[in-house]
């Protein structure tokens, strides 16, 4: 059979999803119990991400890469196509800073938000997973995204001072 590069794997309810590489991009998913059943069958070709970008929502299980963020029941609702990326309002973002390497997703439940940090951009993006707007077909059609911005610069014991007041 053919052999497929590892970029990432992470279970999600009875199924184990794998990604591949940027260079050989695919998503399969696997299941069952028996041995017969770990056989990977690639289901789409364009998905790929690194261990770093796969993060569980608790009902879905999100994945980013150099051309955006998704959701994987994104992918498999509209197959291999772009344009319905949960991330198209930040891709000039993405398309900018993205490094394979250092780009980190997390998720944070009690917000329902999926957070992407990529080091060379000053601010986090946040993606508002619970107010996903849905479409005629009660499909999530797009997602609301807001930057978090930190100035830890600015909050270094050196530039930081107690001032006394007259009380």
């Amino acid at each position: 059979g053919d052999a497929y590069e590892v970029g990432s794997a992470k279970p999600f309810w009875n199924d184990l999803y794998v990604f591949g590489t940027e260079k050989q991009p695919y998503m399969v998913k696997i299941s069952g119990s028996e041995p017969d059943d770990y056989t990977q069958n690639v289901i789409f070709k364009e998905p790929w991400a690194t261990p770093n970008t796969v993060v569980d929502s608790v009902n879905d299980l999100w994945f980013g890469n150099a051309n955006g963020i998704s959701p994987i029941s994104g992918v498999q609702n509209y197959g291999d196509l772009k344009t319905h990326l949960a991330s198209t309002q930040i891709y000039d973002k993405i398309k900018t800073h993205w490094d394979s390497s250092t780009a980190i997703t997390g998720y944070y439940s009690k917000g329902g938000q999926l957070l992407l940090v990529m080091p060379t951009y000053h601010r986090m993006l946040v993606c508002h997973i619970k107010l996903g707007v849905k479409g005629p077909d009660g499909k999530t059609i797009c997602y609301p995204w807001s930057e978090y911005e930190y100035y830890r610069h600015e909050l270094t014991s050196a530039t930081y001072k107690w001032t006394a007041n007259g009380d």
